[in-house]
């Protein structure tokens, strides 16, 4: 009788985002949430607030929450701060350093910019 070994098929697919970053976008919401969809399932110990957060036009972080969703473990929606955003201020989402839960870094780091406009504003 002979024996072979079966070796799981290495997993060669990159960690990435697949939307929820990149061109600005503009709202009126002073409570709008971010969501980010990855191609794999996430690590949930890398989702915190050392890897995806929101800073203002300054550079501070704002006191935002991530919540990681329960059904597929690929999206993460960014909840804003208590009070909201300020109006006419633009600020910058960033992701970085997450995990899939098969242990593979983001490829690289995602950043969108976004504007929360004052519908009551003139152009």
């Amino acid at each position: 009788m002979q024996f072979t070994t079966i070796n799981e098929p290495a997993n060669d697919e990159p960690f990435y985002i697949v939307e929820g970053v990149g061109e600005k976008q503009i709202t009126t919401d002073k409570k709008a949430l971010w969501r980010i969809l990855f191609n794999l399932e996430v690590d949930p110990s890398t989702i915190n607030q050392e890897n995806i957060y929101v800073v203002d036009e300054n550079g501070n972080k704002m006191d935002t929450t991530l919540k990681l969703s329960n059904t597929d473990g690929r999206h993460i929606i960014v909840l804003p701060p208590h009070e909201g955003y300020s109006y006419e201020e633009v600020y910058k989402l960033i992701v970085k350093n997450v995990k899939s839960k098969k242990g593979k870094i983001l490829d690289r780091e995602g950043e969108m910019l976004f504007l929360i406009k004052d519908e009551n504003s003139p152009l």
